[in-house]
């Protein structure tokens, strides 16, 4: 068995001496295709020549506003301005309405029907949004308690069915 590191002092001898062989082949004898050097402009020719940088004014000093922005203490306009605001009473009675279908069938159901009527006047009389709200709570309300008296009248049908002993 030979041993792979040469001792102290020796160099180790390359491959093709001494009975080794190049485990990837013999060398090629010359290059497949040389590359041409590069030419003294690079790659692509020349860099275009462009004209001198534009001058811009002066910085804004420290303090000022930039361009757009409101001064200190107030509000920048928005770009499509606010809307009405929302009655309050049209979001309780969607809210309740829905709670009306789910947790408090009777109760939730009347009040947003109630509230969602009141919201209709109130959004008439002040110019107020929020009647998509309103009426959705009335539509909401009112399948609620309609659920009710469907379920009332089937209640009733079942115990006239059963016969009595």
């Amino acid at each position: 068995m030979s041993n792979p590191t040469p001792p102290m002092g020796s160099t180790p001898e390359p491959f093709g001496s001494a009975g080794q062989s190049n485990p990837y082949g013999a060398p090629p004898s010359s290059p497949a295709t040389a590359h041409p050097p590069p030419s003294p402009e690079g790659l692509y020719g020349t860099a275009p020549t462009y004209g001198t940088a534009p001058t811009y004014g002066t910085a804004p000093t420290y303090g000022s506003a930039p361009y757009g922005s409101a001064p200190y203490g107030q509000q920048a306009p928005g770009p499509y301005g606010t809307g009405p605001r929302t009655n309050p009473l049209a979001v309780i009675s969607l809210v309740l309405s829905v709670l009306g279908l789910t947790f408090f069938p009777v109760i939730a159901s009347i009040g947003g029907v109630i509230t969602g009527h009141l919201a209709r006047r109130a959004i008439r009389q002040n110019g107020e949004g929020g009647s998509g709200l309103a009426v959705a709570g009335l539509i909401v309300g009112y399948i609620g308690l309609a659920l009710l008296l469907v379920g009332i009248a089937f209640f009733a049908m079942v115990l006239a069915t059963i016969p009595t002993y």
